[in-house]
């Protein structure tokens, strides 16, 4: 059997967190991803900010301090209809020189929920959230009214060949795969 693969994964907000998890046990359950990567859900964390110096603490004390040590960090940030360079590159000043190499950055056009969108096949235009409050809001049912907490209960409807066309979310899988 292979070692485990420990990846600490920082995302944008504490309900990105279930989110992630969920998303990441599913894609191993489907064979997206070896069996073998581990995300703790305790190694996902929230970012502080894209321009917050205890980024670069997070990050070097996930792959140095760790026991054991992460084996791979993923920053995983919105760029919010923004310049997907200009995140990259907010994040990256922040991510200590020695830990480039292991340091993972995904930028998404907007936010999470473009992966909602496209998973679900709802065109995003240029306001996920919006995009998808109102694609609810027309099919009703228990999640008629999106808010942020219910973001894992997408996961199991995702579909995962067609977010695979989002080029951040090749992005994240490439990240994720060791």
């Amino acid at each position: 059997m292979d070692a485990s693969f420990r990846i600490c994964l920082i995302v944008e907000d504490r309900y990105g967190r279930p989110f992630f998890f969920d998303l990441v046990e599913r894609l191993k359950r489907e064979g997206f991803l070896p069996m073998h990567v581990s995300v703790p859900k305790r190694a996902i964390r929230k970012l502080p900010g894209k321009c917050n110096p205890e980024l670069s603490r997070m990050i070097s004390a996930a792959l140095k301090i760790g026991i054991p040590p992460f084996d791979r960090v993923v920053v995983v940030v919105d760029a919010e209809g923004g310049p997907v360079d200009g995140a990259r590159a907010q994040i990256l000043r922040h991510v200590p020189p020695d830990c480039r190499e292991k340091t993972r950055i995904v930028v998404l056009e907007y936010c999470v929920e473009e992966w909602i969108c496209v998973g679900l096949g709802i065109p995003i235009g240029n306001d996920p959230v919006g995009s998808l409050k109102n694609w609810l809001r027309k099919t009703g049912g228990a999640k008629a009214d999106y808010h942020k907490g219910s973001l894992p209960e997408f996961v199991p409807e995702l579909d995962l060949n067609k977010l695979r066309t989002s080029p951040s979310f090749r992005e994240f899988l490439d990240a994720l795969t060791p």
